[in-house]
């Protein structure tokens, strides 16, 4: 791997094996934060995920922030995840309604603005392979790169999530301010992509250079490719 390569692969498989590299049968890691919001990523663009899967995705994402679930209901929510993972097609909405329920039951809830079984959801077509990605979000150690398929990563996800490893970019304390640190964590926590442009004027009036590397990202990458997890959000936080 080399830093050409990096930037310009379009096999998923090629970055994750260099990001962490097969070990023995009994020596898997643990899933790292990078790792874990990658999939959770991955889920989100899938269209229609149903609002319980958003709520599942909220779990693993507090996992993410040091909140993780209490141990008892982890086998719990690794089970929900499934079969909301598995639900789609034309029995979706007796699925997920189950699911739904069972959710409440142990203490979780989301937010309910939109039909808990989108029409994407729903379409007899739907192949329950492409929700995998929500299943591996709660997953506790480092999942083979096989466990999906080639088209089912994303290599533009990866280097949001990951940046560039070749050329680490952290930002200068000075321009680490109130406001810019407020700004990301907005960013962060209420995924207010929205707000970059925001951040690049704060970043510049910090005295960060237009084309570092920071300022590049938050401006020219568009707000819907931006996940939490973002590496430039995630440096001016300290992530």
């Amino acid at each position: 791997m080399n830093e050409n390569r990096w930037l310009t692969s379009t096999d998923a498989y090629d970055l994750l094996n260099y990001l962490y590299p097969a070990a023995g049968l009994h020596s898997v890691p643990e899933m790292p934060r990078k790792l874990r919001l990658y999939y959770v990523a991955l889920a989100r663009k899938k269209a229609g995920l149903p609002p319980v899967g958003e709520g599942l995705l909220r779990i693993a994402e507090g996992e993410c922030d040091g909140r993780p679930p209490p141990t008892h209901l982890s086998t719990r929510l690794y089970e929900l995840a499934e079969r909301v993972a598995d639900s789609g097609g034309t029995d979706a909405a007796a699925l997920v309604a189950g699911c739904e329920l069972d959710l409440r039951a142990v203490g979780y809830d989301w937010p309910t603005d939109r039909p808990s079984v989108p029409d994407e959801w729903a379409r007899e077509e739907w192949s329950s392979a492409d929700g995998r990605p929500l299943l591996l979000a709660f997953l506790r150690q480092v999942p083979p790169v096989s466990q999906l398929t080639r088209h089912q990563h994303d290599t533009d996800v990866l280097r949001e999530i990951f940046g560039n490893p070749f050329r680490p970019t952290p930002p200068a304390q000075a321009w680490r301010t109130a406001e810019v640190v407020g700004l990301a964590r907005r960013c962060y926590d209420d995924r207010a992509f929205n707000s970059l442009t925001l951040l690049v004027d704060a970043l510049q009036e910090a005295g960060c250079p237009p084309d570092h590397p920071l300022v590049a990202h938050c401006r020219d990458v568009p707000t819907a490719a931006h996940a939490r997890g973002c590496w430039a959000v995630d440096a001016l936080l300290g992530l």
